[in-house]
């Protein structure tokens, strides 16, 4: 197959069958280590960079099967034009974390492992509810928000989104949690402000390379500086370069819930180590 999202081979590699992924997109942001050296070996070819498809490469290729996100209008063009069956993946449209793990029994299906990926998805979803059973019984929980500002516009998850469900499922209150969208939307920098000034955590999320801290933070935008969760060295951190969290976030939300449970409520869950969010040290 050529999967054309981390979340399609993302789970194979769980299920040790990534022998059937034979194209990729966009390698260069590859963060696996097994899939990067398949890639470096010439083993699985990269079909897209750039946002752009090399459609000569998977007409050569000639895979069973596509697995590609659909845009607005559904299937890209240049995918329709090559006639090849496709299957849609629009897993990023689902808003509880379980829901987007249990797309790997779709890849069982297709990879001949059905029976593991129920497996590993009920055990993935047996700790998830029980932590989340865990962090309901908490009396006080605080008020996160999340993300940055970005070309004058700052996008914020949605109240019914994923992020707002594993921030309650986590123990605490997601200050846009009343908002109606399934998706992020926009806010000026100066309403989130207004929002969000006084709540305890403020969780971002980036690829970056090198030293980040509050000191970078504040050198983005001094209006940063102004958060009740800065200036008390409340910000919860997720690099996502160096934990390949969009790789791995989807196939384990779990972990991703041990993780803000930690912080909120660090007595909940003793002695566990951060996987992809910790607080943002001074």
């Amino acid at each position: 197959m050529a999967a054309l999202s981390s979340t399609q081979w993302g789970p194979l590699i769980k299920l040790d069958r990534v022998q059937v992924v034979k194209g990729v997109s966009e390698s260069a942001f590859i963060a696996d280590t097994l899939m990067n050296q398949l890639v470096k070996r010439g083993e699985v070819v990269d079909l897209a960079s750039d946002g752009q498809y090399d459609i000569e490469k998977l007409m050569v290729m000639k895979p069973e099967v596509i697995l590609f996100s659909p845009d607005p209008t559904g299937v890209p063009t240049p995918l329709k034009m090559t006639g090849l069956p496709m299957i849609a993946w629009p897993d990023y449209f689902e808003t509880d974390p379980l829901g987007r793990t249990e797309w790997m029994k779709i890849l069982g299906v297709l990879s001949g492992v059905s029976q593991e990926s129920v497996v590993l998805f009920d055990s993935i979803a047996t700790r998830y509810e029980q932590l989340k059973s865990l962090a309901a019984r908490v009396t006080e929980r605080p008020v996160v928000f999340a993300d940055k500002a970005f070309a004058g516009q700052w996008y914020v998850p949605g109240g019914k989104s994923y992020m707002s469900q594993i921030f309650k499922d986590a123990g605490a209150t997601y200050v846009f949690s009343d908002n109606e969208s399934e998706a992020s939307f926009p806010l000026d920098i100066e309403t989130i402000l207004a929002k969000a000034g006084d709540a305890d955590y403020w969780r971002i999320a980036q690829a970056a390379r090198g030293q980040y801290g509050y000191a970078e933070i504040k050198s983005e935008n001094e209006i940063y500086a102004s958060f009740k969760a800065f200036r008390d060295h409340k910000v919860i951190y997720c690099n996502s370069f160096e934990t390949a969290y969009f790789e791995r976030g989807p196939l384990e939300p779990h972990l991703i819930l041990a993780d803000f449970i930690a912080v909120f409520n660090p007595t909940l869950i003793t002695g566990h180590k951060p996987v992809f969010h910790q607080l943002l040290k001074p």
